[in-house]
C-alpha cells in the first residue's frame, strides 16, 4: 500500500458492494483510494480529489472493469466515514 493521504474514518461497505467484490476487493479499493489511485475518474476529478484532501472536502473514487458493475468509494468531508458502494446504492 502507498502512503495514506487522508484518514478514512469508519469504513462502511454496503451489502451489494460486499456481495460483488468480497472482503478482499473492499480492502483493495480502500487501499487504492487512500493512496491517491482514484480508479476510473477523469483528470479533472483527480485534481478535484487532490484539492479536496487539503481543503476538507469529499473524496470520490470509482473502480470499474474488474467487476461487472462500478464500485465507488466515498470519504466524507469530515473524514468520519468512508463508504464502499455500488452506483445504485448511492
Amino acid at each position: 500500500m502507498g502512503k495514506e493521504l487522508f484518514e478514512l474514518g469508519e469504513i462502511v461497505v454496503t451489502p451489494g458492494a460486499l456481495e460483488l467484490i468480497s472482503q478482499f476487493g473492499a480492502v483493495f479499493v480502500l487501499n487504492a483510494h487512500v493512496s491517491g489511485n482514484y480508479g476510473n475518474v477523469s483528470d479533472l476529478d483527480v485534481k478535484l480529489n487532490q484539492w479536496a484532501i487539503s481543503h476538507g472536502e469529499r473524496i470520490i473514487s470509482s473502480y470499474s472493469g474488474i467487476w461487472e458493475k462500478a464500485v465507488y468509494v466515498v470519504t466524507e468531508r469530515d473524514r468520519s466515514v468512508t463508504t464502499v458502494l455500488l452506483g445504485e446504492e448511492y
